[in-house]
């Protein structure tokens, strides 16, 4: 997954915010999904429309971790929700 990608996500996908969470309900199968405080700021980035290494920067400059690392987690994130069909990578 290159870090120029970005994501759509599919109609049949609502997110809701509860609290720092945000949770993710799969309409074609009724499943839901929870991000935590810093998944949802990762998902409202991504939602944004931007790319994933514009979003590892942005949650870098407000984390502390390092830029490799961030960069990780989001392709780690964006791949598991990629898998359960809750976005479309493009």
């Amino acid at each position: 997954m290159r870090l120029s990608g970005k994501v759509l996500i599919p109609a049949h996908v609502m997110s809701k915010i509860v609290g720092d969470e945000i949770m993710l309900l799969d309409l074609s199968n009724g499943t839901y999904f929870a991000l935590d405080a810093i998944g949802a700021d990762i998902w409202r980035l991504l939602e944004r429309g931007m790319t994933l290494g514009a979003t590892a920067a942005e949650i870098y400059a407000d984390y502390d971790a390092s830029l490799a690392d961030i960069e990780r987690d989001v392709v780690l994130l964006v791949d598991q929700l990629a898998t359960k069909q809750l976005l479309e990578v493009v």
